[in-house]
């Protein structure tokens, strides 16, 4: 009768993390139940246990990650992911709630001194599923990527997203916001802080912000500003239109321009600018009473409205510029 030899091989698994550190799995005892730890005398219980435990971190890693870690205001948050959609919202205080990600390798997350590190496992960096962040008042968020649609909701703290492919969304903001995507749409609303929106093939939208800044550039794209009080704006597209709608306090700059597309700007009435317009292969129709020195050829058209004080740049190559009172959009 022949004797069988059985051969136990080393196991290696890769779980998601579900703590503020990552560290190898050394030690079955701390994972194992005490009377299924794998002994000597008996290889095929021990064969038994450690495929219950292979079984147990396939269906930890088709979960994903669920951990909360604690965090204080000015720590920051930094996603680093190579396709996949991610959700921020607020949460509770000094509390950084992370769940989701599902896949076959799981979500790594490091807590090095005030920063937090999530990242995939997978070499690829792709998420199968999306990852849910509650972000603690006070607490930044930095995300880099590829593939990646952002959203983020209700927060307390500077953001910042810059990714090659994928829509970017913020609302209710409470900090400087810092969005770049070389391929998708951008839509603010309601932030309260500076922001730089900068898209190369969509369009921009901001409705709702005031503060210090706003930049938004568009190499192929509309932009679309309503309801903003900032002291220096600038917007600029190649191929689109821009609009702006907002007030335009004393001191402030306005700069609104296109090479191809409309340039409207609706401002409140009694707001008082130094106005200069400037188009190639377009009009000027203004909507407000206007007056004007002397007009030179080839030259900007520059006059003032009301008793100026703040500046008014609109400028198109090939397109019509509107100036007119009001405070909201006409319908298109």
């Amino acid at each position: 009768m022949r004797r069988r030899l059985l051969v136990l091989a080393p196991l290696v698994l890769a779980v998601p993390f579900a703590g503020a550190s990552t560290a190898p799995l050394s030690d079955l005892g701390a994972w194992l139940p005490e009377a299924q730890a794998p002994t000597a005398a008996d290889p095929a219980a021990s064969m038994r246990a450690l495929a219950g435990l292979a079984a147990r971190g396939a269906a930890s890693a088709a979960r994903g990650v669920d951990t909360v870690l604690a965090v204080r205001p000015g720590d920051v948050l930094a996603v680093d992911a190579g396709e996949g959609r991610l959700f921020f919202e607020r949460g509770a205080d000094g509390r950084l709630r992370i769940e989701g990600g599902e896949g076959r390798r799981g979500v790594e997350v490091t807590h090095r001194g005030s920063r937090v590190t999530v990242r995939p496992r997978a070499a690829d960096r792709e998420l199968s599923g999306a990852l849910r962040f509650e972000v603690p008042p006070g607490v930044h968020v930095e995300v880099t990527g590829h593939a990646l649609d952002v959203d983020l909701h209700d927060l307390e703290g500077d953001v910042s997203v810059r990714v090659i492919e994928g829509d970017l969304t913020a609302s209710g903001i409470e900090g400087d916001v810092d969005f770049y995507t070389l391929d998708g749409e951008i839509e603010l609303s309601n932030v309260q802080g500076s922001a730089s929106c900068e898209t190369v093939d969509g369009d921009v939208h901001v409705r709702g912000l005031t503060g210090a800044r706003l930049l938004a550039q568009a190499l192929d794209g509309d932009l679309v500003l309503e309801g903003v009080r900032s002291g220096e704006v600038s917007a600029s597209t190649v191929d689109g239109d821009v609009l702006f709608v907002g007030a335009v306090p004393a001191g402030a700059l306005l700069r609104l321009v296109t090479h191809s597309g409309d340039v409207e700007a609706v401002v409140p009435e009694g707001s008082s600018a130094d106005v200069e317009v400037a188009t190639f292969a377009g009009e000027f129709m203004p909507e407000i009473p206007v007056r004007v020195g002397r007009i030179q050829s080839g030259q900007p058209l520059r006059f003032q409205m009301g008793s100026g004080g703040a500046r008014i740049e609109m400028k198109a190559f090939d397109g019509d510029i509107v100036l007119r009172h009001g405070t909201a959009a006409r319908r298109r």
